[in-house]
């Protein structure tokens, strides 16, 4: 959709109180919004938690029950089931997908419940004595009969899914953006499957923008893409990858997420696969990937808090004395005033006060809200070089990070003052605060710190929030044990 065509949609929007049509300039078709209002989010839960109940539950009765058929055991039995459940729920099997299909359930099945009963059978309770060809025996035919009752289950839950998406009312309104033929393909393979609970309304061409018209900073809001999809009440953005200038992929699918809260990305470029395979599915025989809103509070950021205030408290006190030497050396090279504390911005722009031990001499430290950079011999103190080479001087953050202004992995925090500075010259720069900000990073512990570039960090920062996972905040913890133990210097 054009400029113009844009620019009447916003008159139109503005002066009429039905819902816009928009002509589809590709397919030669007029797509019309659904005139139901938008369902509130309790309502909309609804439906994919009974999903996943009706789900977990299946998979629970019949894994405890042929369990407690073969061995008697209900001790044994219920924990089969709850440990086909967790792994369920750990591979993501009961997430809602817009694509249902047996056969995509067939492997993750049959591994899960074969992974489920050598966990119980092997690991948590001791194996009955029995020779090794029988209990192997009894192993796979426990797997094989399992398996085929759980995919059977699914298969009445999956046609009452497509049956609730069909409705009318069910159906959420869907724009596609990109030009070419796979948004060609996508938009009518949508409009045929029905069952997928998609309706398209509106179809939106980049191609047709100036590119050279818009500056880095809004290309991803290319004329008017923020009211279209508000004007079009759409919930879901089909965003076809190739079908969108480079400039404007990024921002574009980041404005969608918060436009829509559901953005599938489609990746034709040979090569490259969606990452995420719990994210992934197909359309059209097509790979797409789920694009998520990497800002919103999940379990696994309140999970992420959790381990946060275990980790600090723990370290709190084991670090007590090394912490009290700290603050005795420092007294004693720089007289009174152990802490140095400074405001610095976090999650979402708020700004905290953040402690460190002072490792410059007091009458410096006014110039470090301002200054790049303190690192001058005059400035500097043998001991608070040797804090500063060990990074002891970071530990008090710890107080921070347990009172909830910081986690021990995310962007590094920084001063209001190059937050402004920065946030006006650099690309994605304000993205940073989607997370917690954190005593280390992705980007610290690939050098980029001190004196480096802030658009590389940027990047990596970024980065991380758009992939975020528990394993990879672990592996960001123990590269940086390792950069401390091996002294890597600022």
């Amino acid at each position: 959709m054009g400029a113009q065509g844009l620019a009447a949609l916003g008159t139109a929007e503005g002066t009429t109180t039905r819902p816009p049509v928009l002509q589809d300039h590709v397919l030669g078709t007029e797509h019309r919004p659904p005139a139901h209002r938008r369902t509130p989010r309790l309502t909309l839960r609804l439906p994919a938690a009974g999903y996943r109940l009706t789900l977990s539950l299946l998979d629970f009765t019949v894994a405890a029950g042929l369990s407690l058929t073969r061995t008697g055991d209900p001790v044994r039995a219920v924990l089969t089931g709850t440990v086909l459940v967790a792994l369920q729920v750990a591979a993501g099997g009961y997430r809602p997908r817009r694509s249902l299909s047996l056969v995509d359930e067939v492997v993750p099945t049959v591994t899960r419940v074969l992974l489920a009963d050598l966990a119980v059978g092997r690991v948590l309770l001791p194996p009955a004595p029995a020779t090794l060809p029988l209990a192997t025996l009894r192993m796979l035919e426990f797997v094989l009969v399992a398996s085929v009752l759980a995919l059977a289950g699914r298969f009445p839950v999956f046609n009452a899914a497509r049956r609730f998406r069909r409705r009318p009312a069910r159906l959420r309104a869907t724009v596609v953006i990109g030009g070419g033929a796979v948004a060609d393909r996508i938009a009518e393979h949508l409009d045929r499957r029905p069952e997928l609970g998609l309706a398209v309304t509106a179809r939106l061409d980049p191609g047709q923008v100036d590119n050279a018209a818009l500056p880095a900073a809004a290309a991803g809001d290319w004329p008017h893409l923020t009211r279209t999809l508000h004007a079009t009440r759409a919930r879901v953005a089909v965003l076809v990858c190739e079908g969108v200038h480079p400039v404007q992929l990024d921002a574009t699918a980041r404005t969608a997420a918060r436009a829509t809260g559901e953005v599938w990305a489609v990746v034709t470029a040979p090569g490259l696969v969606p990452a995420g395979a719990r994210g992934r599915e197909d359309l059209a025989g097509i790979p797409v990937a789920r694009v998520l809103d990497a800002g919103r509070v999940t379990l696994g950021r309140r999970g992420k808090r959790m381990f946060d205030v275990v980790v600090a408290s723990g370290m709190l006190v084991l670090l007590s004395w090394p912490m009290a030497l700290c603050a005795i050396a420092v007294r004693l090279e720089g007289g009174p005033g152990v802490l140095f504390r400074q405001r610095r911005v976090g999650l979402l722009g708020r700004e905290f006060t953040l402690v460190k031990f002072r490792t410059v001499r007091p009458t410096a430290e006014h110039h470090a809200d301002t200054s790049w950079s303190v690192d001058h011999e005059r400035l500097v103190g043998p001991v608070g070089r040797f804090l500063r080479k060990t990074s002891l001087d970071e530990l008090p953050q710890l107080w921070n990070v347990l009172r909830g202004d910081m986690s021990l992995v995310g962007p590094r925090p920084e001063r209001p003052h190059f937050v402004a500075t920065f946030g006006g010259t650099v690309p994605n720069y304000g993205l940073r605060h989607r997370m917690p900000v954190g005593m280390t990073g992705w980007a610290q512990v690939n050098g980029l710190r001190g004196d480096t570039s802030i658009e590389d960090r940027v990047r990596y920062d970024n980065y991380y929030i758009d992939h975020w996972s528990f394993a990879a905040d672990l592996r960001i913890l123990l590269m940086t044990v390792r950069a401390v133990m091996v002294r890597e210097g600022r």
